[in-house]
């Protein structure tokens, strides 16, 4: 488990993420964003059913990241 820190502590310390020990609203009881309050594996889930309704937008947008980053490959 990651150690307890509030929003305002982390926001302060200049991290990126904070982990209250509480349950979101979904019930997940992870580490959450500085930035939007969302905890991980929300974003998770909500990135993962976007890119199930738009693969073909993902998957035209890997082609032309490979196209144009042949080296990071």
């Amino acid at each position: 488990m990651p150690e307890i820190i509030t929003r305002a502590d982390a926001r302060a310390k200049g991290l990126k993420r904070f982990f209250t020990g509480k349950p979101c609203k979904r019930g997940h009881v992870v580490e959450r964003r500085v930035d939007t309050g969302d905890c991980d594996e929300c974003v998770n889930q909500r990135s993962r059913k976007w890119r199930a309704a738009n693969l073909d937008a993902e998957l035209a947008r890997g082609r032309k990241y490979r196209s144009t980053h042949p080296k990071a490959i």
